[in-house]
């Protein structure tokens, strides 16, 4: 179980991818008016105490299973997950760092049609092993010195193995090094880049696709130039961010299709969240430091969407570079923002919960290129997760003063601003895929050397919490409103 307490917290939020090129040009700037809203305080309109009824057992414990790779409802309407094994535990690792699950050696398919896992046939020296998404190929790695790492392919029945580039790792740099690859959504290509690490901190320093079928190589940008790559959710295109500007990318060939020159909020900052794809893929946003930069992938447009925003840094993080902020998506073209309401466009997180923290909740609509602000609230703005279908929110807020400040959890109305739960200690984890049920915990420890006695919640909005068996952990992949998989298991939700 993880441990929750304040600082924990802001662990966590702190942690929070040659054709003539076409210059866009920017589309005029829309105008609106920031109304003032009243702000809503949490009261608790009630206090949940959770039924003694304790979740349902596992219906199928995944054998040998060490890590959920993806786990989601097939066309059949029945759970289908992949997972990874370490069936051979020493094997030897290149001095490249690499992102969890990459040392993994096996890779299982299990499927409610058959209620069976099918392990695929891998070399016995096989590392880290990805599945395409049409199940056909097995992208995998293999270091055979320390100082090298190897990407090969195999297909799904074990067969037709072939390697797909030879990747050194430069020791004379005298720098760490990580190795990050993937399929490209929907194609038959992979992906991958390295991440040089020390000196000023983390620099991306190769982005590179790699085609299965022809083999060749597709260089995305100059060593060290580019700080993030990310793919359209049909794979046919891909952004990469550079510090003077954001291209799109032909992912077919490689050639950029359209090139903005524009400096960005989220250029040199480990794990951004943006630059983003839409989910339509219509649309690839980002931020610069008072507006969201909205940009049609058909023809390159851009657009600037004003929107004052502030973030917030640990105290002695002035010298970081700016984060954008928080965001989610509601449809396919809609964000929603918690933005915490200051003068300042950085604050600096003091060490000591602020109990009047505020935020606002704007929305912004891509389509029309509008944006206005919903509900204010009272609560610490990182804690916000919106629901699915972006009618509802959950945010924790601090209580009294330090040494003995506690948080509680709210679930909110966003049209409304009504308070319509309240849980003393809670700590969020998840929405259900449909927004009627979520999953809660309380009694984390407070303090360091305290011991651990969280116990987990299946909530559903004005209804009796069901108190979840101790198996079910805190990371979870929440299928649909009836399946969720979570420490290996999958379980059927009453």
């Amino acid at each position: 179980m993880k441990t929750y307490s304040f600082f924990f917290l802001i662990f966590i939020f702190l942690l929070s991818a040659c054709a003539p090129q076409n210059v866009a040009t920017p589309s005029p700037t829309p105008v609106f008016t920031k109304t003032p809203l009243p702000t809503t305080t949490p009261e608790p309109t009630q206090t949940l105490e959770p039924t003694a009824t304790l979740f349902p057992a596992a219906e199928v414990s995944l054998d040998s299973c060490s890590q959920i790779i993806e786990a989601k409802i097939s066309s059949a309407g029945v759970p289908e997950v992949v997972y990874a094994s370490n069936d051979s535990p020493s094997i030897t690792v290149s001095k490249f760092w690499f992102g969890q699950g990459t040392a993994h050696t096996g890779l299982w398919l299990w499927s409610g049609d058959t209620q069976a896992a099918i392990h695929f046939a891998l070399p016995k020296d096989a590392l880290g092993p990805k599945l395409s998404v049409d199940r056909h190929w097995i992208v995998f790695r293999r270091d055979p010195a320390a100082t090298q790492s190897e990407l090969w392919v195999i297909d799904a029945s074990g067969q037709n193995e072939k390697k797909l580039a030879t990747i050194p790792f430069n020791e004379s740099s005298g720098l760490d090094a990580t190795l990050n690859y993937d399929w490209v959504p929907n194609t038959n290509k992979i992906y991958y880049f390295i991440v040089l690490i020390g000196g000023d901190g983390a620099t991306p320093d190769t982005f590179v696709l790699v085609d299965v079928d022809s083999g060749r190589a597709i260089p995305l940008a100059d060593s060290r130039e580019a700080s993030s790559l990310i793919f359209s959710p049909d794979g046919s295109q891909a952004a990469v961010l550079t510090a003077s500007e954001l291209r799109l990318v032909d992912t077919k060939d490689g050639k950029v299709q359209f090139m903005l020159p524009m400096a960005l909020s989220s250029y040199g900052v480990d794990r951004s969240s943006t630059p983003a794809y839409s989910p339509d893929g219509k649309y690839v946003i980002d931020f610069t430091e008072d507006s969201i930069v909205r940009v049609n992938t058909a023809n390159g447009q851009s657009q600037m969407i004003p929107l004052k925003y502030s973030v917030i840094v640990p105290a002695g993080g002035d010298s970081l570079p700016s984060l954008s902020p928080d965001f989610t998506w509601a449809g396919s073209s809609t964000l929603l923002l918690p933005i915490l309401n200051s003068d300042h466009h950085r604050v600096v997180l003091s060490p000591d919960g602020d109990p009047n923290m505020t935020f606002t909740v704007w929305q912004v609509d891509l389509n029309d290129g509008t944006a206005h602000q919903t509900q204010t609230f009272t609560g610490f703005q990182p804690s916000v997760v919106f629901s699915p279908d972006g009618n509802q929110l959950a945010f924790q807020k601090f209580q009294g003063v330090a040494p003995s400040q506690t948080m509680q959890l709210f679930l909110a109305d966003l049209a409304t601003g009504e308070i319509l739960e309240t849980i003393e200690g809670g700590v969020f984890e998840a929405w259900s895929p449909d927004s009627n049920e979520y999953i809660y915990s309380t009694g984390h420890p407070k303090s360091k050397g305290e011991a651990d006695h969280a116990q987990y919640y299946l909530g559903q909005v004005g209804g009796k919490p069901i108190l979840m068996d101790e198996s079910v952990l805190d990371v979870v992949a929440w299928l649909d409103a009836e399946w969720i998989v979570t420490n290996c298991q999958i379980i059927h939700i009453p």
